[in-house]
């Protein structure tokens, strides 16, 4: 499974959170995640507007998706870093921890 699939079945479960946010990873691609309604949805996009833009590496992704990251420590040691509403990309982590 790649990345986007593993994400969009966690979104897939997910209760609507009320927002859009991007996962900017660095190699290029940016996913959006729109919580506003039910399903939860994970799309590659080039859309740049969202409630909140959460900047990573490919590597970070995978170890948060695969449990072996937590978001609050990857935020807090410069692994991710948010731009916008931080309310929503911590609703966002959510849904990745489960």
């Amino acid at each position: 499974m790649t990345m986007i699939d593993i994400l969009s079945e966690k979104a897939r479960l997910a209760s609507p959170f009320g927002g859009v946010v991007l996962l900017d990873i660095q190699d290029g691609n940016t996913l959006k995640i729109d919580g506003r309604s039910l399903p939860v949805t994970v799309a590659v996009t080039d859309d740049k507007n969202a409630d909140a833009i959460i900047h990573l590496s490919a590597q970070t992704l995978s170890d948060l998706l695969a449990g072996r990251q937590n978001p609050t420590v990857a935020f807090m040691t410069g692994k991710l870093k948010v731009t916008g509403a931080m309310g929503m990309a911590l609703r966002l982590a959510a849904i990745i921890e489960d």
